[in-house]
């Protein structure tokens, strides 16, 4: 393994989003601290480093009212952010593009794109200049974790390093990698590797695109293009294009490049050439296929694994690991070193966060292609997913069903959301998705007609969910306690 050479590093395509994009403060901050980074690196070092910008389309009323509320955000951080609601002067700015469906348009000034072998390269320099001892092609074969679970070591292909502190941020192979003294042998994480694909091809047949035309995102057709004058990306995000891959077994395995699939791809295709018509005159194009790790609510995952004391995680970066792992570097480092962050609240990334449930390949399996289909999608509070589903229930969740309720996954456990009226007996009764960012939420009413009975008469909750379980075992009894 080389610094930025293998792994999803050297696939990537170096584009990195704003903080506009994140509806979280904290989420921001960290985002900036990697701007803030990246633009004083490329002052100093020679690396590919433009300041593109983004566009972000919007045909819906759900996405446009969901720009608005990035362009809100973005007036805080750049007053240069725009709204354009005007197709002609979609077209006009941006004439390769089909624009007659866009409602609305956001430009953001503060993306960038990059080169990011190089830059990883000049940050090994740099921490070599600072006293860092870097070797390359010397996997780490065993963590050794001594009385109290403490980190003392770490075995690798030149030899021991003893060590208090081991940092796993080995993206698809985070918590692969050996831990003898652990049940499981590894420390357990909640992340999952899944394929990403983008198409490499030509320029596009026009003499409006040149390396500052910005990235353009679809949202509702959950695409990206990004042109320049030498050559042209373009990426899509369909769930039936994204395969979960088997979990790394070890991180001394060499990197494996998935095969391509046109077929898979075929959807994502389609919408890029219905807004890019030029794609189509394209005659060539290479299907580029690699892996990134992803979490079950789509948040990047750092901080001390309560597995081993010593050991810690930065992992899951969802697609955006260049616009976070700057911001997220640093506030590892903060922690490891003070204690303490900067930053007023981190609980959204925190590792702890999660329960073993979340770490569980098959729940992994079956939840990740649906997270790494929302990398350019805001998920709010509400939001709830339609995959890895009814894994854990109350004993009475089939008459709470037949009762009429509406079921959301917390912590892996389905619960009522609320009771609908008169609800059929074949349906499906798991919540999927988000609420409308305007407007009253379809469940209003129904929560309405619940408090008012709870005040004014009698409310009966099912509270299993919050039950522990408390066993001890000894040789003569078996004892139950709740």
């Amino acid at each position: 393994c080389r610094i930025g050479c293998s792994g999803a590093t050297g696939l990537s395509a170096g584009l990195v989003s704003a903080p506009i994009f994140w509806q979280d403060t904290s989420l921001q901050a960290i985002a900036q601290s990697s701007l803030d980074l990246y633009s004083h690196l490329a002052s100093t070092c020679k690396f590919r480093y433009v300041k593109c910008g983004r566009a972000y389309l919007a045909s819906t009323m759900a996405n446009e009212v969901l720009l608005r509320r990035m362009y809100s955000r973005g007036m805080v951080h750049n007053d240069k952010v725009e709204l354009l609601d005007c197709q002609s002067e979609m077209l006009e700015r941006w004439p390769f593009l089909q624009t007659e469906d866009v409602q609305l348009a956001l430009f953001s000034p503060e993306d960038i794109a990059l080169d990011p072998v190089a830059l990883c390269q000049h940050l090994a320099i740099i921490a070599k200049d600072h006293g860092a001892q870097i070797y390359e092609n010397n996997p780490v074969t065993e963590v050794h974790v001594g009385d109290e679970k403490q980190v003392y070591g770490v075995s690798t292909k030149m030899g021991f390093i003893e060590t208090s502190h081991f940092v796993d941020a080995a993206g698809i192979w985070a918590g692969s990698h050996l831990v003898k003294a652990l049940p499981h042998q590894h420390v357990q994480t909640a992340a999952y590797p899944c394929t990403y694909s983008y198409v490499h091809t030509a320029k596009l047949p026009t003499g409006t695109v040149s390396d500052l035309t910005p990235i353009f995102n679809d949202l509702d057709g959950n695409v990206m293009l990004r042109a320049t004058s030498f050559k042209t990306l373009c990426a899509g995000f369909a769930e039936q294009s994204i395969r979960p891959l088997a979990p790394q077994t070890s991180g001394t395995n060499a990197w494996q490049h998935p095969e391509p699939d046109w077929n898979k791809f075929d959807s994502n295709l389609e919408k890029l050439i219905s807004r890019c018509p030029m794609l189509g005159d394209c005659n060539h194009g290479d299907l580029i296929v690699g892996m990134e790790s992803y979490t079950p609510d789509k948040l990047p995952t750092i901080g001390e694994s309560s597995q081993a004391k010593g050991y810690w995680v930065m992992c899951g970066m969802n697609g955006q690991g260049l616009s976070l792992a700057g911001g997220l570097g640093k506030v590892l480092s903060e922690i490891m070193c003070d204690s303490q962050t900067a930053l007023a609240d981190v609980t959204r990334v925190d590792v702890g966060r999660f329960i073993d449930l979340h770490a569980n390949n098959q729940y992994l399996l079956g939840r990740t292609p649906e997270v790494a289909a929302l990398t350019y999608s805001n998920l709010y509070h509400s939001h709830q997913c339609h995959t890895a589903r009814n894994l854990r229930m109350a004993p009475i969740y089939h008459q709470l069903r037949d009762a009429g309720a509406v079921f959301g996954e917390i912590m892996g456990y389905e619960r009522p959301l609320w009771f609908e009226k008169s609800a059929k007996t074949e349906r499906n009764a798991l919540r999927s998705g988000q609420d409308s960012l305007i407007g009253k939420p379809e469940w209003f009413e129904r929560v309405a007609s619940e408090y008012e009975a709870c005040r004014e008469r009698v409310g009966l909750m099912d509270m299993s969910s919050f039950s522990k379980y408390d066993i001890t075992v000894s040789c003569f009894d078996l004892n139950f306690r709740l």
